[in-house]
């Protein structure tokens, strides 16, 4: 019987575009049983498992669940199991019409409008549909906070828009026995903001039947589970000096919750807000407050205030300052400039913004290094490239080199302990530290790295903080998180407020631990225009590290150095590893970083494929594996591509039985994409050029 689940590759395609932390799994074979107690009423459509003993189970608050690189490991070998979408950076609109000529008029409307908003042509609108059935639905990311949305239609038909804490089934089989089809992987998905959306919204009701739609309410996904500012007693303290305990009550009652929600309702809380309270004429009694404060709870799906509502009455209450106040405050000043000379704060200044002469040592220590001129040790270093351009591999090659203290490329290397954050690929790490050592005729003991396996949210201060003990209690002296995406899960890549926070965070962990945080992030779409999203990320980094590739070789390139050269470049190819076989017998392979002479010409951003089918074809490679060591079977490759292309058997009245042509089409266009240089056949596979993984199954020269 075949696979009734997602493939391994498309698991791992989603998973390399970013969305790892949004997907759960859903058993689609339906034979198998549902663990006795579980609440679970049904497979196939909701986020569930098979445990050990093969039962399928479901998961407990699912809309807060955030998967694990492991857990999506052991997913994607299970061929049981389909993949669901939680609607965090995406969002969906489902229409669930049974009527043909409905749908098809909902899709005139809807398709082209998404498309028009987005800038974009309609047939780059990814649509989910399955055989042999009206019903569709579309994708596309924002992600925003935003509600779900139904217009109910006559009998069972209706339009839904899933918004945060649904879910969406992407790829797998429907109870109905049918699979799940694209036209455009769900990973294309353009981008609209929430005012988009709301316009769609509002055209849908004005066309379709405003007056039965309905928006349901935020679930707890998105209202009552806002994180901790992770505010200090004297922090906390502070804020509330400013503030006056006789202000109104309900300002009063939002302080009271605020502390509450900061401090998880425990008597820390409940004192700082007693004693701030006790300065006041208003104050009754500890017992009044008491109850007040025994009334504080978290309501699901309510919004919760937080320390954040106490920052903004602070600032607005803080007064102007005047001169004349500050002058009072500098009351001796005039002494203690006395008796030193030069531009500099005087000995026995204990303020905060202390003047260092430019003759102060402090000013003149040398950069220290991890790899001269390549790695400073400092906050932050960023490594970018697209995906399969090989930045992990060398990313692992530099840390190696750190962590055995040989040069690298020429250059001096300080020895140190190094941390892996494997947020993402965590199942090819054993592969790459194998291929590695095999390479280099080393043994793993060789090697002072240390991996994280599990993948920490650098948005949560409960994992900033156990994440920075971590990597105290082992001694790192560099930790690499890779990647930004999967450490940063929901949030918007280019909001200044999100990537903020997780830069702030893992500045953090750098003051809390010593170590160095260096960072493997995706490229943006326009590869010439840097590293993915929010433009404070390069400007906050020390050094920042470029992976390019194209037909003519690839390419490390330092496009960033703080007080350095950032003109150095490296050319660098894969070689395929071969590491045996697993246990059905198929080989194991991985890459390791052999460096070559520079590329002569300009590495560009890869060209693309102008034929929608070459497009859709090529999508498909990439998503089978075209990018890996093992490269995309092509028959894999064909059929998936034949599937992606919707087909009509049913003939118009009156007319013949159209043929079936996709197939022809698929092949057609394939053999020009060999033809133009976008795939290399070796045998039976299909490579990406420049990723020369098929050097392991053909010489093609170094």
């Amino acid at each position: 019987m075949s696979a009734l689940g997602a493939s391994r590759d498309f698991w791992q395609h989603l998973v390399e575009a970013g969305m790892a932390a949004d997907l759960l799994p859903v058993v689609c074979d339906l034979a198998v049983p549902i663990r006795p107690g579980s609440k679970l009423s049904a497979l196939g459509k909701v986020p569930s498992a098979i445990d050990g003993q093969g039962m399928a189970h479901g998961f407990k608050n699912w809309t807060r669940k955030v998967a694990t690189a492991d857990e999506i490991e052991a997913w994607s070998s299970d061929d049981r199991l389909g993949i669901c979408m939680q609607m965090r950076q995406c969002k969906v609109f489902d229409v669930d019409i049974e009527d043909q000529v409905l749908a098809d008029q909902v899709e005139d409307l809807l398709r082209p409008f998404i498309a028009d908003l987005a800038g974009v042509s309609s047939d780059r609108v990814p649509l989910r549909y399955r055989e042999n059935s009206s019903k569709f639905a579309l994708i596309v990311r924002c992600d925003a906070a935003l509600p779900k949305r139904v217009i109910g239609l006559d009998g069972t038909n209706k339009i839904e828009f899933l918004g945060n804490g649904q879910q969406a089934m992407i790829a797998g089989t429907h109870p109905s026995g049918s699979r799940i089809n694209w036209e455009i992987l769900p990973t294309e998905a353009p981008t609209l903001t929430a005012d988009q959306i709301n316009t769609i919204w509002s055209r849908l009701e004005e066309k379709f039947g405003a007056e039965q739609s309905s928006i349901a309410a935020l679930d707890d996904f998105t209202a009552g589970r806002e994180p901790c500012l992770g505010l200090t007693v004297e922090e906390m303290e502070a804020l509330l000096a400013s503030l006056d305990p006789d202000m109104g009550r309900d300002e009063w009652i939002r302080v009271g919750m605020a502390l509450h929600h900061e401090c998880k309702g425990d008597d820390t809380g409940f004192a700082i807000w007693d004693d701030w309270s006790s300065n006041g004429g208003k104050y009754t009694s500890e017992e009044h407050l008491r109850v007040q404060w025994g009334s504080f709870k978290l309501v699901p799906g309510k919004r919760s205030v937080t320390m954040a509502t106490v920052m903004k009455m602070a600032r607005e209450a803080q007064k102007p300052l005047l001169a004349e106040d500050v002058r009072n405050l500098w009351e001796g000043v005039a002494d203690d400039q006395q008796g030193h000379s030069g531009v500099m704060t005087p000995e026995g200044y204990t303020g905060k913004f202390r003047i260092y002469h430019v003759s102060h040592p402090d000013l003149h220590k040398p950069m220290e290094w991890f790899i001269k001129g390549v790695l400073p040790k400092s906050d932050l270093i960023v490594l970018y490239g697209a995906s399969g351009s090989g930045k992990s591999f060398v990313a692992f090659d530099m840390a190696a080199a750190i962590a055995r203290g040989i040069p690298w490329q020429g250059c001096r290397v300080k020895r140190a302990k190094v941390v892996f954050v494997v947020a993402e690929g965590a199942g090819g790490m054993k592969n790459r530290v194998n291929a590695y050592c095999q390479h280099h005729g080393l043994e793993p003991a060789d090697l002072d790295i240390g991996f994280v396996l599990a993948a920490p949210n650098v948005l949560d201060n409960g994992d900033v903080s156990e994440l920075a003990k971590s990597i105290k209690l082992g001694g790192a002296d560099i930790f690499v998180i890779d990647t930004f995406a999967q450490v940063t899960p929901g949030a918007n890549e280019n909001s200044g407020e999100d990537m903020g926070v997780a830069l702030r965070n893992l500045r953090t962990i750098t003051e809390l631990t010593g170590a160095t945080a260096w960072v493997i992030h995706h490229s943006g779409k326009d590869a010439a225009r840097g590293a993915r999203g929010w433009s404070g990320i390069r400007a906050a980094a020390d050094a920042e590290i470029e992976i390019s590739v194209s037909g003519s070789g690839r390419l490390i390139s330092l496009t960033k150095m703080k007080d350095g050269d950032d003109s150095k470049r490296w050319g660098f190819r894969l070689a395929t590893v071969a590491l045996g076989t697993d246990s059905d017998g198929d080989p194991i392979s991985s890459c390791v970083v052999e460096y070559v002479d520079r590329p002569r010409t300009p590495i560009a951003a890869p060209p693309e494929p102008k034929g929608a089918t070459e497009k859709r074809v090529l999508e498909t490679a990439r998503a089978c594996g075209a990018a890996t060591p093992e490269g995309a079977l092509s028959t894999a490759v064909i059929g998936g591509a034949v599937n992606a292309i919707p087909y009509d058997p049913a003939p118009p009245e009156g007319a013949k039985r159209p043929r079936d042509q996709r197939r022809s089409h698929v092949v057609r266009a394939l053999s020009r994409l060999c033809d133009k240089g976008f795939l290399v056949t070796v045998g039976e596979r299909l490579f990406v050029p420049g990723f020369q993984h098929f050097a392991g199954y053909v010489n093609v020269g170094d």
